[in-house]
């Protein structure tokens, strides 16, 4: 076979090899485009009517940190009674919000909705020990009712349908609660905390939901939005 030839064979082979490569590639499947994030909701804070014109007062309702808790009480609310865990009332006081999100996916037939962010009079706020800065975190002491005394279920328990707390029988079983109060670099607070003995709420200021929210559709299995940080590392434990 003369020199032509032989690069004829090596021409044609080339050819067919670079059409196969071709080929596979033309079939291989599109990687899909990922949808763009949609914003976070954005709603508004309702009114809120106070029970007997009684409103939060005391020598500590200016400092930043209680009113970082009061927005928290009001975020988590709303969140809950929405279904919705971007609404900035929730985020700019929560870093995680899929601590709240997973619960309210767990209602089934028997959601409720929070007719009052919960009801609290202040007791301390301290510096929060190894806040770094130290001006980059705080502990707020509440008395705080029962939130379960400020809902609307959709199913009546306990000889309460619903339970507005009108007879005051929360105060009288109020709990102290402690929450961590840290500010995050993007100017954001993240209140967290849990509760502890019992204590006097005599005179909390109860400031309902006005509109008045409405119980969700059921069963409840997953929040209407759940928050963006759902795919991303949960809470560190403490």
């Amino acid at each position: 076979m003369n020199l032509n030839a032989r690069r004829l064979i090596r021409s044609t082979i080339s050819g067919a090899l670079l059409l196969s490569v071709l080929g596979l590639a033309a079939c291989a499947p599109e990687e899909p485009t990922p949808e763009p994030e949609k914003p976070a909701t954005v709603i508004n804070t309702p009114t809120q009517i106070w029970k007997d014109g009684i409103t939060p007062s005391g020598p500590l309702e200016d400092d930043e940190w209680v009113q970082a808790v009061r927005r928290y009480e009001i975020g988590t609310a709303l969140a809950w009674n929405t279904g919705d865990f971007t609404i900035s009332q929730l985020t700019s006081v929560v870093e995680y919000p899929e601590d709240i999100s997973r619960p309210y996916a767990q209602q089934g037939n028997a959601p409720y909705v929070y007719l009052a962010p919960r009801p609290f009079v202040v007791i301390s706020s301290e510096p929060s020990p190894g806040a770094e800065p130290p001006s980059s975190g705080r502990r707020v002491t509440i008395c705080a009712a029962p939130q379960i005394d400020w809902i609307l279920p959709a199913v009546p328990f306990d000889r309460a349908s619903p339970r507005l707390g009108n007879d005051n029988s929360g105060i009288f079983r109020a709990v102290l609660r402690t929450y961590t109060v840290g500010k995050l670099d993007n100017g954001n607070y993240d209140v967290s905390g849990g509760g502890g003995d019992k204590c006097d709420a005599t005179g909390a200021a109860i400031g309902y939901f006005d509109p008045a929210p409405t119980l969700p559709k059921t069963p409840v299995t997953k929040p209407v939005r759940q928050p963006f940080t759902e795919t991303l590392t949960p809470r560190p434990t403490p």
